[in-house]
């Protein structure tokens, strides 16, 4: 992680991601956990819009703004890319700022497609200024300018493990990703909190899959694979 002002104490978002070849994994694994394959009905629809400056400064520096779009709600998250997220990985742990905002707001950014500065840290709430602290340690000093989307259908499957001889409840994911001029990606994730048991967890999510017949491989975080998508699709 890189060096942050000390006035930061930022949140953070950990999760495993699992990427898998084909939607196929994703009954496979409802079949093999017992239950219905009717619950993939269940899938959200997640549309992830992208702001930066003109010369992608923040997608520079590893940090990321997104405007979320799902079930009728819009988010606004920030998030920074920890160094070992530029190569694939299983275990994702970023510093993360997230808010709720309301639907007039959210239809007004994606209309102007600006997002102010201004409107960015005061959707932070009690967040407000390590997000304004964030921004200035990037020399971020201007409004940011849409720069893209893509698509993703989030299904949640709640499950439990035997962690260190005890039950654990998580929530499974599975996402289904179209990312700019690409194929359908498929990925399967579990999010969990700072005092878990990372390594354990692992252990029992890995000896699931594999007892399931999931082959999978480690991967980029989905932002990174949007600009890496993005920027080849300019290219082209």
């Amino acid at each position: 992680m890189r060096n942050q002002p000390a006035a930061l104490k930022p949140s953070r978002e950990l999760e495993f991601k699992f990427a898998v070849q084909s939607s196929r994994a994703f009954p496979d694994l409802i079949k093999y956990l017992g239950m219905p394959v009717e619950h993939l009905e269940s899938g959200i629809i997640q549309i992830n819009h992208f702001f930066d400056t003109e010369s992608l400064c923040l997608c520079s520096a590893g940090c990321t703004v997104r405007l979320r779009e799902h079930n009728g709600r819009f988010t606004l998250t920030v998030k920074e890319m920890a160094p070992s997220e530029a190569s694939e990985t299983v275990l994702s742990n970023r510093l993360e700022y997230e808010s709720d905002i309301s639907v007039t707001m959210g239809r007004k950014i994606l209309k102007d497609q600006v997002l102010q500065l201004t409107q960015l840290v005061a959707a932070m709430d009690s967040n407000a200024v390590a997000v304004s602290a964030l921004l200035k340690h990037y020399g971020i000093d201007q409004d940011l300018a849409y720069v893209g989307y893509f698509t993703n259908t989030r299904t949640q499957v709640p499950i439990t493990l035997t962690v260190n001889h005890q039950p654990k409840k998580l929530i499974m994911e599975f996402d289904a990703s179209e990312f700019p001029g690409s194929d359908l990606c498929y990925e399967i994730e579990v999010e969990i909190s700072l005092d878990d048991d990372s390594a354990a967890i692992h252990s029992a999510l890995v000896e699931l899959l594999k007892d399931a017949g999931i082959h999978w491989h480690a991967t980029i975080n989905k932002s990174a694979r949007f600009f890496s998508a993005r920027n080849n699709q300019i290219s082209n």
